[in-house]
């Protein structure tokens, strides 16, 4: 059983990524981890009069970690999803994923660990909690290394390829 610690008093804010055909599975893990008392950004609690593209902006650089639901509907180039996962990975923020089916991965994904929840969804939710609570806060990166890794995101995207 999972204790609850308040909303309010909790540090851990995970922003929950996925594609809108994994919605339902999406509320799943929200209900779990909002009744772990973890506190969870999720796009359907935003205001009515909110910006979208700002909301989601702000929850990446407010979040500490990442949720991501892997399957055929979010890999291996949703747009939506690869904005949202895209600057965790290139600011080092950790990523938790969950495979829900058998799916191509982004090959930045194929050498990260992920929790398989395809066969005990109940154990992988379990772990999923574990392991967003035991994670210690990544160390932030030195300014050489944050401005590399800003480089490579940048000329990796697709204006700057040579060919196709």
């Amino acid at each position: 059983m999972t204790t609850k610690e308040p909303l309010d008093q909790n540090p851990l804010y995970v922003f929950l990524s996925f594609a809108g055909e994994d919605r339902h599975i999406a509320e799943q893990v929200l209900s779990f981890l909002t009744d772990a008392g973890i506190r969870v950004f999720y796009d359907r609690n935003m205001r009515s009069d909110a910006n979208w593209d700002m909301t989601i902006e702000q929850a990446l650089k407010d979040c500490s970690r990442m949720v991501l639901l892997l399957s055929s509907s979010s890999m291996p180039f949703k747009q939506e999803v690869h904005r949202e996962w895209f600057p965790f990975h290139r600011k080092e923020k950790p990523i938790h994923s969950l495979l829900l089916e058998e799916c191509e991965l982004h090959s930045r994904f194929e050498s990260l660990n992920y929790i398989d929840a395809r066969a005990d969804w109940e154990a992988a939710l379990e772990r999923l909690l574990a392991d967003l609570k035991g994670s210690p806060a990544p160390e932030p990166p030195d300014r050489v290394t944050q401005y590399r890794h800003e480089r490579i995101a940048e000329w990796s995207l697709p204006r700057y390829e040579l060919d196709h």
